[in-house]
């Protein structure tokens, strides 16, 4: 098998306890042939000293220090620079089983894949968590959409993935923004042929209590809705035949919406505009095909559907308790 350059991108920000851990773990990789991308976002800790400090322990190493423009831009700068026939995308807090690399070349080599997926263990306050199934599956084009846009089987991290570079000739991250992943992913896929997925968790992602996405804010509800709503508007327009997967994306978006905003205790966002036409946006999407929705749900989210659309003021009222009580798996 040949042996073809994989360039890893790593945006830095701010990671000054974690960025060692990170890089060494991909120095480590049992597949050598790599291009380590080191982007330092215009930190203002030692993150930036650190990187360079690097520059003399590996010639696979080059470093890039920029002003601060966000992941996204990070990531962009990053694939404006790459090299490799192949990229992966690592966070700066995050790090890489040994074989990650050497595991998803392979995969995508054998499989003549344009993306390769693999399953991650999330680490939450020192506690290892994984929901992988240990199963290797391939997607076409259409069917890897669907399945993403159902929230299931491919999520929208870009991290636990490596990627034919070329795809990025036409897609990039959209700089500004929260929730980057969720409109890009579709948009990668949009550009593929094969997507297979090697379900061994390979990846490890740190949740950070710190984090921008831990955060839950006003504007974080509204963007992570923004970018539900944008991208299956954009993949409806593609082909009719996923009307319905958008559908759900839409009505999934709005229910984990509620959720958050009765879990977090931010009831006055219930008040906003924005959430009260989210409600008949439900009701209207239910309208148009209820046993789809239904079907493609776990027991406990039905149970929040029904209860919201039959009862949403009490449901709004009693959202945190009934969460409580049921959380969803």
């Amino acid at each position: 098998m040949s042996n073809e350059l994989i360039s890893i991108v790593v945006p830095i920000y701010n990671v000054e306890k974690y960025l060692k851990e990170c890089v060494d773990s991909i120095l480590m990789q049992t597949y050598q042939n790599l291009e380590i991308i080191l982007v330092d976002d215009g930190s203002t800790d030692n993150s930036g000293k650190i990187c360079d400090e690097y520059l003399n322990k590996d010639r696979r190493i080059k470093v890039f220090h920029k002003s601060n423009g966000g992941l996204s831009d990070a990531r962009n700068y990053g694939i404006k620079y790459a090299n490799g026939k192949y990229i992966q995308f690592t966070d700066s807090d995050d790090f890489l089983d040994k074989d990650m690399i050497k595991i998803l070349y392979n995969d995508v080599k054998e499989n003549n894949s344009d993306v390769s997926i693999c399953s991650f263990y999330a680490l939450k306050e020192g506690i290892k968590f994984t929901d992988a199934t240990y199963e290797k599956k391939s997607f076409s084009r259409d069917e890897a959409i669907k399945v993403n846009l159902l929230d299931k089987e491919i999520r929208n991290y870009a991290w636990n993935k490596l990627y034919r570079k070329s795809i990025f000739d036409s897609v990039q991250y959209p700089k500004g923004k929260l929730f980057e992943d969720i409109p890009t992913l579709p948009r990668i896929f949009l550009q593929s042929s094969k997507i297979s997925i090697i379900d061994i968790p390979l990846y490890y992602y740190r949740q950070r209590s710190d984090s921008i996405l831990h955060k839950k804010t006003k504007k974080s509800e509204f963007a992570y809705l923004d970018a539900v709503e944008e991208i299956s508007n954009e993949i409806r327009t593609v082909d009719s035949k996923f009307e319905k997967y958008c559908d759900y994306a839409i009505a999934n978006s709005i229910l984990n919406t509620y959720n958050d905003i009765a879990f977090n205790g931010m009831y006055e966002l219930f008040n906003e505009d924005r959430i009260i036409n989210c409600y008949d946006t439900l009701v209207n999407i239910f309208k148009k095909d209820e046993t789809f929705i239904i079907n493609n749900s776990t027991n406990i989210k039905k149970m929040h559907y029904y209860y919201l659309l039959t009862d949403r003021e009490r449901y709004l009222k009693d959202n945190k308790k009934l969460i409580q009580l049921y959380p969803e798996n």
